[in-house]
């Protein structure tokens, strides 16, 4: 557990404000960095006198409540014993009541405590009931938290309070412990210690939570120095790196590589070096971008700043390739520029996220790359850059620190990505701060830290990483985030002895970009693949690159080939192209998945792919059911906080593209909720976890819901795919099956049949949300007419069932909304078995009709010609 937020409150935030102030204001840029340093040193020697080791303080609850007290008439503290706490074997501390979204629940008595002392804080807490009475739409969870609040002898003074731990909803009813380290503020004399109801964003004021909550055995404990940080360090460093010491350069090229890539002109090597170059090019004509703090309204994050990160390593490739003088000075020029950037994202995310990761990364590049070449002045400037972030945004994960946000000053807890060991954001960041001490190791003694950290964050992804080689985040993060694991992997091998390439995952996941890309002949510039999640139907980065180097690591020609076709058809995003020069190995023959099956069941996500053929112009279906976030890791892992936030709570929920256009859609990159997806709603509310901007992980990783496929058979006729997404949806919704057959009878007929029983009548609604914002309606059937398609969707069994279709509004992830056309079905009743017919065809012709009869357990669907049969009670299919 690492260090929470301090709110610095009264005289001591003024006075640090006011330093940080003067000294930003006043002094000249060169000035500022000495002034804060005096300012820390004048804090040190005035605390000199409160720096004794201290005494350890302990709460233990054997013969009393050792000083506790409830913090309101709502709230109860006692002695307990039974389900005896693990340290102690005896009584404990139990706290019950029902209070506010953020309130105190109890508080200590207080206790000594010295000013610029570190601390470690521990408790065994345990959580029987967390339970919001009145709950608004988009209410998480809360979950309790220990608060050690910094005191004077001056009882009405409070010198601020830091949160020390949130505790994991997975572990309710366990005992678990908690622990984590501090460093108390100058001026310190007294702590004292508060269990509080942590709270969410979504959360409103008049919210009630009721809890109860048990904790034993609380010690405050002086410690040396911290230690949380030590663990990172590489002591001794491993070999291979200890061979480059001193040498430039030595990340991704050396010497004798430099020269190998200046006499590979011909074949690829030659389109790959005249797209590197062209890129150069227009970046020493542009030249960096000035400082905006306009970010298009995207957050905090200043996206921006990420393509100068890109541009550096760009220009630096051109400038080892060619020696051309133009790219020297370019790239000079822009790492200049990056280094003397205001802020590097704004608020806590200045110095912490994706701007920093980027720059980090380019910048190290550059050091490295055109160590030779640059004048010193420059080379010290990116030093010390490099050093001053990537030490900030290693002490933020690590331990926390003071940063500037907006008005206050105060430690902000970690970067929310620091334990996000599935999610993008985490790769990016850490691979930046590798490069940086990769480049520093041997100039900078705690840069080895900044490549443990990494390592370590790494090795955890590589655990948690299901066998299926699929993302829960979508195409689009995919290839952004796969292309700086890849970064990192490369590196790692060959600079620290450490093979991260032995993973199942990696095996696989080329042939999950394979499966979910659109049929060949329909690519366009951003339609390139399925957009489920937060994706949209591209990738974000390459994708060229990425597959070159899974080609060559696993020798997969359908990679290669796939890589070869995204290049010659011209819908790349080449942000850092020239890593075709270093990772594409033309012994590697392309291969057409031509031969391959035409379904892929990806068993992890339980992730469905099937199309007619591989043709070019096939029909393709893709169709999801399964845990949020993989079953491997909501097995596995203890907890979720910020893996899943571009997932959505659609299960069951499909993609129909077919005669080259899109016909059933996802709502792609928007909010997190069930109606805008093709599934179903229940009393009109959402599938677990839905209803806000971010998907509820918490809820969903603490209730273990796993939706799944039952069944992914493929004939040449016939595609029978099943998903059962009872899981998905709480308990409290009545549901008790909602299983889903897709009879993709190919090429150009799907029937979506819905088999839902609840424990009583409720309102139902299934919806479909076709491409066209428009449609043609005779009754049950309705049509819609795209440029090259038109698609026929049918009611097979409208009796009891109000079918209509309108524009609703689509909830974007900012709130703001757009118009999203939608085929609804609606019934009351607790039973009810559906069957929806969709056909397709070129715009000048007519699609084909579906017919059903029904005979018991048997339903059997015509098709001019053809008949399937669904068993209901077998859960099987046939085609006759």
């Amino acid at each position: 557990m690492q260090p929470g937020k301090i709110h610095l409150t009264g005289t001591y935030r003024k006075k640090l404000k006011n330093a940080f102030i003067t000294a930003r204001t006043n002094t000249p840029l060169l000035h500022f960095f000495i002034a804060l340093n005096l300012i820390t040193c004048t804090v040190w020697l005035l605390s000199a006198g409160h720096c004794r080791a201290g005494e350890t303080a302990v709460w233990g609850f054997e013969s009393g409540l050792s000083g506790w007290k409830p913090s309101d008439k709502t709230m109860t503290v006692s002695r307990s014993e039974g389900n005896e706490a693990p340290d102690s074997g005896g009584p404990f501390l139990r706290i019950r009541g029902t209070v506010h979204g953020g309130s105190t629940l109890a508080i200590s008595e207080r206790k000594p405590m010295n000013g610029f002392q570190h601390y470690r804080i521990s408790a065994w807490v345990r959580i029987d009931t967390v339970t919001v009475i009145r709950p608004n739409p988009f209410s998480n969870l809360p979950v309790p938290c220990i608060h050690c609040e910094f005191m004077t002898s001056d009882t009405k003074s409070s010198l601020g309070v830091i949160s020390v731990s949130d505790y994991s909803m997975l572990f309710t009813g366990q005992w678990t412990r908690l622990t984590g380290e501090l460093r108390a503020p100058w001026g310190t004399e007294f702590c004292r210690l508060s269990v509080v109801m942590g709270t969410t964003s979504w959360m409103k004021p008049d919210d009630m939570v009721k809890m109860d909550v048990s904790v034993d055995t609380i010690t405050v404990e002086p410690i040396p120095h911290y230690t949380v940080d030590e663990k990172y360090r590489l002591d001794p460093l491993p070999q291979s790196l200890e061979k480059v010491r001193g040498i430039h350069p030595r990340i991704f090229l050396n010497s004798k590589k430099i020269t190998e890539l200046r006499a590979k002109t011909g074949g690829e090597y030659a389109h790959f070096r005249s797209e590197l170059l062209s890129q150069a090019n227009e970046l020493v004509k542009s030249g960096p971008p000035k400082y905006t703090s306009y970010d298009d309204g995207r957050y905090d994050e200043q996206w921006w700043e990420v393509n100068v990160g890109n541009s550096l390593s760009t220009l630096a490739m051109a400038c080892v390739l060619t020696g051309d003088r133009r790219y020297l000075d370019s790239v000079r020029d822009w790492a200049r520029t990056s280094c003397a950037y205001t802020t590097w994202g704004f608020g806590w995310i200045d110095g912490m996220d994706c701007a920093t990761g980027h720059q980090l990364f380019g910048l190290g590049l550059v050091y490295d790359w055109c160590y030779d070449s640059l004048d010193k002045e420059t080379l010290g400037i990116i030093r010390a850059t490099l050093i001053r972030r990537a030490a900030a945004m290693f002490n933020a994960a690590t331990k926390g620190r003071i940063v500037p946000d907006r008005e206050e000053y105060r430690i902000h807890p970690w970067p929310e990505w620091d334990e996000a060991y599935l999610q993008n954001h985490l790769w990016v960041n850490t691979s930046g701060l590798a490069v940086a001490g990769l480049a520093l190791f041997d100039e900078v003694g705690e840069a080895s830290q900044w490549i443990g950290f990494t390592l370590d964050r790494y090795g955890r992804t590589m655990k948690m990483l299901g066998p299926d080689g699929a993302s829960h985040e979508g195409i689009n993060y995919w290839s952004y985030g796969i292309e700086h694991l890849l970064k990192f992997m490369y590196c790692a091998r060959e600079l620290l002895g450490a093979d991260m390439y032995d993973n199942e995952w990696f095996r696989n996941t080329a042939r999950y970009r394979l499966y979910t890309s659109l049929p060949r002949h329909a690519w366009a510039r951003g339609n390139t693949a399925v957009d489920y999640g937060d994706s949209y139907r591209k990738d974000s980065y390459g994708a060229d690159y990425q597959l070159r180097a899974l080609a060559g690591e696993y020798r997969d020609g359908y990679a290669q080939w796939l890589a070869d076709e995204l290049d010659s058809a011209d819908v790349l995003f080449p942000y850092t192209q020239w890593l075709n020069l270093i990772w594409y190995d033309p012994s590697v023959p392309a291969q057409s998945p031509s031969d391959l099956p035409t379904l892929f069941h990806f068993t992890d996500m339980d992730f469905v792919s099937a199309r007619s053929d591989w043709s070019g112009d096939e029909s393709f279906v893709f169709f999801k059911c399964g845990p949020y976030i993989g079953h491997k890791a909501i097995q596995e892992m203890v907890y979720c906080p910020s893996s899943a936030h571009h997932t959505h709570p659609d299960q069951n929920h499909f993609i129909l593209f077919g005669d080259g256009e899109w016909l059933i859609r996802d709502d792609g990159n928007y909010g997190k909720y069930t109606g805008q997806h093709n599934t179903l709603l229940i009393d009109g509310k959402e599938q677990l976890g839905g209803g806000d901007s971010i998907l509820d992980a918490v809820t969903l990783h603490a209730k273990k819901a796993r939706p799944h496929i039952l069944r992914a058979e493929s004939t040449p006729g016939l595609d029978h795919i099943t998903g059962d997404a009872t899981e998905a949806y709480p308990r409290n919704s009545g549901l008790q099956r909602f299983v889903r057959h897709f009879l993709f009878i190919k090429p150009d007929v799907l029937i979506v049949a819905d088999d839902i029983v609840l424990d009583n009548a409720h309102d139902l609604e299934l919806r479909f949300h076709p491409e066209q914002q428009k449609a043609e309606q005779n009754d049950n059937v309705f049509i819609m007419r795209g440029q090259q398609a038109v698609l026929r969707l049918d009611l097979l069994t409208p009796d009891g069932i109000e079918m209509s279709a309108e524009m609703l509004e689509a909830i974007r992830r900012n709130y703001e909304k757009d118009p999203y056309y939608t085929i609804m079905m609606k019934t009351h009743r607790n039973v009810w078995r559906n069957a929806v017919a969709m056909s397709w065809s070129k715009s000048a012709t007519r699609p084909v009709t579906v017919n059903l009869s029904q005979d018991g357990n048997n339903w059997k669907f015509d098709v001019e010609g053809k008949t399937v049969v669904l068993n209901w009670s077998t859960g099987t299919a046939e085609l006759k």
